[in-house]
């Protein structure tokens, strides 16, 4: 899954992170705040892992095309229901 940010209302997408490079992922949903933070909520392999995944990242984030601040992280497990 990778998050992109165009300049040219869509014409092209430069700016590109990977947010999980993993099979399966899919559903995500984003949301921004006032500080500049884009809160992405995704699933992970659901008849097997059954991951509910967040990864918080900024616009300078996807200009790097890699995690540069402190407060962003990718992959990070908010629930796990495989009953382990």
């Amino acid at each position: 899954m990778t998050a992109a940010i165009s300049e040219d209302d869509g014409q092209t997408w430069p700016h590109k992170i990977l947010i999980d490079e993993r099979a399966a992922v899919s559903y995500p949903d984003s949301v921004s705040d006032s500080n500049g933070n884009i809160y992405i909520i995704y699933d992970r392999d659901r008849g097997g892992a059954k991951e509910i995944l967040l990864a918080r990242i900024t616009e300078d984030n996807i200009k790097a095309g890699s995690i540069v601040t402190g407060t962003s992280y990718t992959k990070r497990v908010i629930n796990n229901n495989n009953g382990r």
